[in-house]
Formats: structure tokens, C-alpha cells, sequence
């Protein structure tokens, strides 16, 4: 492994800059997304020995080769990465379904995939803002799970306020409760809105240096824990290691071929990543819901944001997904921050890359009834878009293909849903039962946003009312926690 750390690049060209540079900036001055430079291409002799290694080592490899050592010491993220991805803490596991191996990644501390990027993001942070004495409030909108593992890893940390913010009624009780039970979260409600509105009023924040100037007296004060921030993409390349790694001890010389829910694409994207660092990963299978911005893409060639359409798999109702530029830019094109096609990406390699599906709202409970009914397996929503690009494709698979169902969220989290699909309630963690005993705060925004005409229906866009409510709200609750700390 080389000692000089690989550096990296913002989508919309040139600029440059280390990985800590990266993470604190969250996105490029010029407005593009940070990817690196070049990625690390393991031999396939050092991936057949990450059978023998932990998570935390595993994790190690993966992301040294990003991370320069005069920035983070090797003791320092060894530390970091052997207290946050201990299997206690953040246990994984691969299991047969049927024709599948599923991969969960819902067991962590807030029951969901995203606290394996987040763990280390916002560990990472904590660490380069307490080195620097100094503060940051992280930004993170959600349509489920992302505000939630973002609050959970920022409490009782000194140097980092969380924000979140989501529509009401759209994280279901069991994601919201991982937001607004925690004394270091300011989490916000928009009462009318979607995802992309939560989303739009943090990116005019983030870009608002003035009045982050006037409320902390520093214009650099907010940041971003959304994907958008490759300090959580980066680590979600982990998994795809591990269990690939794991694939290795039960199977001969396997190619894995991940089916992966998918809604802001950073998951796809990571693994994407990881296929070009050398696992032997064929396809890539993409799912979605009736919000299938990618899938039509591949399709017809042209990228149109769509109107979020609500669904069951919640967390993928997202109609403008955050991580598409990085997708075009791995594969030759540049695309900017407002989703401009500057130069079209290699769609024919794309192609070749990625198998494509989506399902109807109604088909997820079916889904799930099917699965449990089979195998006695209780599927999450969004994992069941998964499965359903499995069957689409795993028939025509050859001997050595294996598919890998990425389960992203814990079925305790949809309780109502799960029931009325399987006739049975899924059995309570505690972690989710003790978060539902407790009490939330939630800070409400009432006006609604702006609609705009989108092929003759109403899309909703962030309106200045929220932004300004959303100010109105961050000037009084930051200094006061700021003076309090």
C-alpha cells in the first residue's frame, strides 16, 4: 500500500483536495461532489485474505489508501475504526435466503444501514474539529433513516450540533424517534413538503455564510452528513468488502453480484467504487420504487428528476438523487450540481455495469408475505425491492454468480407494515423500544413550500417562508446551545 494518500476531485472539474479537506468542506467550492482521484486496486491474493480479517480490519484496508497519515495517524484511525465497527456495536451478518445470500445491515445503533457511513463520518469530524477547538453543526435531511443515525453518533460529542430535517408523517414513528430523542439534535418538521424540499432549504443554508456568520461567528459553520459528503460514502464501501470476504468461506471462487434498494444512490455508487478496486462483481443490480430516476435513465438514455411519488420503502422516495453526478463522472461525463448534463457518461458501459428494477407501491407487502411464507425471513420494505431485482435477473445467473440482497433497514422500524404483511408483529429490539419511551422535541416549520408545473403536475420546491422559518428557528436554538456547551 502506498504511503502517499490518494486525493480527490470535485465532480464539475478542477479542483482538488485531501480527504480531510474533503469531508470538512463537505461539497467542492465550484459546487461539485468530492471523488477521488483514482481508486485503489487491490490483487485479487489481498482480497482473498479479508477472509481472515474483522470488520475493523477489513475497514482499515479500504479506506488507508484514501486517508493521508499526517492527517489521521495511523493509532488515531485504528482507534476510531476499532471502537465504531466492533461487532457489538456494529454487528453484520450474510445469511442464506433461498437462491440469495442477504446481506443485513440493520442491526447497528439505530437499526439501519446508514449508521456504518455515518459512525465514521461523524467520528471523524468530532475528531479534526476538537483537534482544531473549534465547532460545526451537521446538516442532515431525511426521508427515514439518514437524520436518525446522524443524531444517535452525534450525542455527547462537544464539538458537533445536529440538524435534521424531515416532512411530517414520512419517517415512520420508529425512524423519527432515533431524531427527536436526543439532546444534541435540533430536529426540524416541515408540516407540507418532500425529501428534495428538506434537502434544497439545508443546500441554501450550507451556501448561507452570512447568516452563519451573524448566529456563531464562524460562515463555515455548517456542514453536511448527507451522502453528499464523501467522508460517508467512502466507509460504505466497507461492506461490500466484508461481504464479499464472507462470500469467500462458504463459496469457491465466487462473482458477487449485489442487489441494492436505492434511492440517493450512494450505495451504488460505493459499490460501483468497490468493483473498480478489484472485487469480482459482474453487475450491479439497482432497485427501486415507483421513484425510479436511475432506472429510467438507463433506459432512455436522458436525466429527469421526477415527482416523488410516496411509498412504503420510504427511505428511497427521492426524486432527484443526491449522488448522480459522481455516477456520471466514474463513467466519463460530467454532470453539475443542478443536474446539467455537461458531457454525457459512457451509457453503453453503464449498461453493461448495471441491471435495473423497479416495483409498484403495492407490490412491496406482497413481497414480503412471499418471502416469509417461503422461508420464514422477514424482509424490510426497501429490502424488498431488492428481492425483486433479484428475481428479475438471478435466473439466468451463472453457477458462479451469487446474489447478495442488501437488507437496509430493521423490519421493527415498519411494525404496522410488517404485520398487515405477514400476519405477524416483528419482534421488538431494545434499542427501538427504549427510543420509543422517551421524549421528543420537535421544532415545526408551517409554511408550505413552492410548486412549480412538472409535466402538467405540481412539484413542491423549497419556498423562502421555510427558509426563513427554518432561520428563525437555528437563531435562537444555536447560540443558546453553543453558550450552553
Amino acid at each position: 500500500m502506498s504511503n502517499e494518500a490518494i486525493n480527490f476531485v470535485s465532480t464539475n472539474g478542477p479542483e482538488t483536495a485531501t480527504f480531510c479537506q474533503a469531508v470538512m468542506m463537505g461539497k467542492a467550492p465550484n459546487g461539485g461532489l468530492w471523488l477521488p482521484q483514482r481508486l485503489h486496486r487491490f490483487s485479487i491474493q489481498e482480497i482473498a485474505a479479508m477472509s481472515q480479517m474483522s470488520l475493523p480490519e477489513i475497514a482499515y484496508q479500504v479506506l488507508r489508501p484514501y486517508i493521508s497519515k499526517k492527517e489521521i495517524p495511523d493509532l488515531i484511525l485504528v482507534m476510531i475504526l476499532e471502537r465504531i465497527y466492533d461487532e457489538k456495536v456494529m454487528p453484520l451478518s450474510l445469511i442464506k435466503v433461498g437462491d440469495r445470500y442477504v446481506l443485513r445491515l440493520d442491526q447497528g445503533p439505530t437499526l439501519a444501514f446508514k449508521d456504518i457511513g455515518m459512525m465514521f463520518l461523524i467520528n471523524i469530524l468530532n475528531y479534526l474539529y476538537q483537534k482544531n477547538d473549534s465547532k460545526l453543526g451537521v446538516c442532515a435531511a431525511t426521508s427515514g433513516d439518514t437524520g436518525g443515525a446522524a443524531s444517535e453518533n452525534c450525542e455527547g460529542l462537544s464539538s458537533i450540533l445536529c440538524i435534521t430535517s424531515f416532512v411530517k408523517g414520512k419517517p415512520s414513528d420508529e425512524q423519527r424517534v432515533f431524531m427527536t430523542t436526543n439532546q444534541n439534535t435540533i430536529a426540524l418538521q416541515l408540516e407540507e413538503g418532500t425529501f428534495d424540499v428538506c434537502q434544497g432549504l439545508f443546500n441554501w443554508l450550507l451556501d448561507d455564510h452570512k447568516f452563519a456568520r451573524e448566529i456563531t461567528g464562524d460562515p463555515t459553520y455548517f456542514g453536511t452528513v448527507n451522502s453528499i459528503n464523501v467522508g460517508r460514502l467512502l466507509p460504505q464501501m466497507i461492506y461490500v468488502f466484508w461481504a464479499y470476504s464472507r462470500l469467500l468461506t462458504v463459496e469457491k471462487e465466487p462473482q458477487m453480484v449485489p442487489f441494492i434498494p436505492s434511492g440517493n444512490l450512494g450505495d451504488a455508487t460505493a459499490t460501483e467504487m468497490a468493483r473498480r478496486m478489484g472485487l469480482p462483481i459482474p453487475r450491479i443490480g439497482i432497485a427501486h420504487n415507483e421513484n425510479r430516476v436511475f432506472h429510467s435513465f438507463l433506459e432512455k438514455g436522458v436525466y429527469e428528476a421526477r415527482l416523488v411519488h410516496d411509498t412504503d420503502s420510504q427511505s428511497m422516495d427521492i426524486g432527484d438523487p443526491n449522488n448522480m453526478p459522481r455516477l456520471i463522472k466514474l463513467f466519463h461525463g460530467q454532470m453539475d450540481g443542478s443536474k446539467h448534463m455537461h458531457f454525457p457518461p459512457n451509457l453503453a458501459e453503464m449498461r453493461k455495469t448495471f441491471i435495473s428494477h423497479w416495483i409498484s407501491n403495492r407490490e412491496h407487502r406482497e413481497i414480503i408475505r412471499r418471502i416469509f411464507k417461503a422461508y420464514g425471513y422477514e424482509s424490510d420494505p426497501h429490502g424488498a425491492a431488492g428481492h425483486a431485482a433479484c428475481d428479475q435477473f438471478i435466473e439466468g445467473f451463472p453457477e458462479d454468480w451469487k446474489a447478495v440482497v442488501y437488507q437496509t433497514a430493521n423490519p421493527d422500524k415498519f411494525r404496522e407494515l410488517m404485520q398487515d404483511a405477514t400476519g405477524k408483529r416483528p419482534v421488538a429490539t431494545a434499542i427501538l423500544e427504549k427510543k420509543l419511551g422517551m421524549k421528543e422535541t420537535v421544532l415545526k416549520i408551517l409554511s408550505p413550500p413552492d410548486y412549480v408545473k412538472v409535466k402538467g403536475e405540481d412539484k413542491a420546491i423549497p419556498s423562502i417562508a421555510q427558509y426563513q422559518e427554518l432561520k428563525e428557528i437555528l437563531a435562537v436554538e444555536i447560540p443558546r446551545r453553543l453558550h450552553a456547551s
